[in-house]
């Protein structure tokens, strides 16, 4: 009788020491699950425009790409030029970039894709290519932790390009719209006018405002531009900024802005005022030639509990929507231009609460073949804080759990595993043990 008792004994032990390796087994893909969202994969579709600012100047577009420290960088450049280059990524190997290719009906835009890289720091990052010294752009790696972002001060230079009637008869538009440089930065900003009328470029917050004047009228119907350059200033409030035209420039005078985003740094009491963003995006099809329909600006920023207003202006004949993900707009129709006037379609800020901070791209959800992933963009919402102490990190925020804490739920569920192996011992014995 007690060999066969022992034995019964021993089976429910065996029993919950399965259970337990079972419990630990799962631990692993536990762990990957978790790992695998501490960085997001962000995709950058960057078309080459020649010409943009007058014959030899010459863009990227976008020209500034944002992510968060850990993130996946894809980025695929589309030459629209019949010349290679060479690009430079600041802390990244140069890639040399494929020319377009020539044939009987014109050069057609040719893509390279740039290997994925780990944005492992923060910072802002330039980019460029080797023959075209215009041609050059910034990759700003937001810092999970800002009460350690401590960059050295920079002297930062950025041209404004004024394009007339880029998003409808008398919408002239900043091109390309967003500048971003970090706390302390030396600010250089000069307005390149590609129009024959007068405008302002104004800053409230740093009481900047230069009179723009017009590019030159030729004989033979071309405008030369000219450059007036603003005086330098140091970013000293971290915030986001709208900037202005100051003369009255037609009917989309008041939709000629651009946002000044400064980063806070290490030590900031950064707790900006609630705010409403209102941001003009302006849809241009086959940009560049590029076969890419794009929205200009392609980044728009805020702080975190900021409302978003967002105006769609749709210079195409065709159709769109609009989603974006991590908020409730889906699918909004953006309605296709008749032949007299673009379409205007609102995104009121009842839709867009800036309540989580991050970054969250918006693109073409349906009706947008052939370039249903080239046309997006990203909201970028900045997280406030107290004192020195960051909000929670756009990352943790999303799923990521700290290592430390990762271990504590393991030991956890490897204890609760054994006082259950314990009871079903328990409880098994009982029941079994003979009379």
């Amino acid at each position: 009788m007690r060999i066969w008792s022992d034995k019964m004994n021993r089976k429910p032990c065996v029993l919950s020491l399965v259970a337990i390796l079972i419990v630990i087994s799962f631990l692993p893909v536990f762990h990957t699950e978790v790992a695998s969202a501490a960085g997001a994969e962000r995709d950058f579709y960057v078309a080459t425009e020649y010409d943009l600012g007058g014959p030899g100047y010459n863009v990227f577009y976008p020209q500034t790409l944002v992510v968060e420290q850990g993130d996946q960088v894809n980025i695929t450049v589309r030459n629209v030029g019949a010349e290679s280059f060479t690009l430079n990524i600041e802390g990244q190997s140069s890639v040399a970039i494929k020319p377009g290719s020539q044939n009987a009906s014109g050069i057609q835009p040719v893509d390279t894709d740039v290997p994925v890289f780990t944005a492992s720091n923060a910072g802002i990052f330039s980019f460029s290519a080797d023959k075209f010294p215009e041609m050059n752009g910034q990759i700003v790696v937001l810092p999970t932790d800002v009460s350690s972002y401590n960059p050295s001060p920079q002297t930062r230079s950025f041209t404004q390009l004024v394009l007339p009637d880029f998003a409808g008869d008398g919408y002239d538009k900043f091109f390309p719209g967003v500048i971003v440089v970090n706390q302390g930065d030396t600010v250089n900003v000069s307005v390149r006018n590609t129009d024959d009328m007068s405008h302002g470029f104004a800053i409230a917050a740093y009481d900047l405002n230069v009179a723009i004047n017009p590019g030159q009228d030729q004989p033979n119907g071309s405008i030369t531009p000219f450059t007036t350059s603003a005086q330098p200033f140091t970013a000293s409030k971290a915030g986001v900024f709208r900037w202005f035209c100051t003369t009255p420039c037609g009917p989309g005078h008041f939709e000629m802005v651009g946002q000044l985003v400064v980063l806070p740094t290490q030590g900031t009491v950064y707790n900006p005022d609630v705010n409403t963003m209102y941001s003009y995006l302006a849809i241009k099809p086959d940009y560049a030639g590029s076969n890419y329909s794009k929205y200009v600006p392609e980044m728009i920023f805020a702080n975190q509990n900021d409302f978003v207003y967002i105006e769609v202006r749709n210079t195409d004949v065709n159709a769109y929507s609009f989603s974006m993900a991590g908020y409730s707009v889906n699918n909004v129709v953006i309605s296709a231009s008749n032949a007299s006037d673009p379409s205007i379609t609102y995104i009121p800020p009842s839709s867009l609460y800036a309540n989580t901070a991050g970054v969250f791209e918006f693109a073409c959800s349906s009706n947008c073949a052939p370039t249903s992933r080239q046309m997006n963009g990203y909201l970028v919402v900045l997280p406030t804080q107290n004192g020195t102490s960051a909000s929670p990190s756009p990352q943790a925020a999303s799923g990521t759990f700290p290592l430390s804490l990762l271990l504590l739920i393991s030991f956890a569920i490897l204890i609760v595993g054994i006082l259950i192996g314990a009871v079903i011992a328990v409880r098994f014995g009982r029941e079994k043990t003979p009379t």
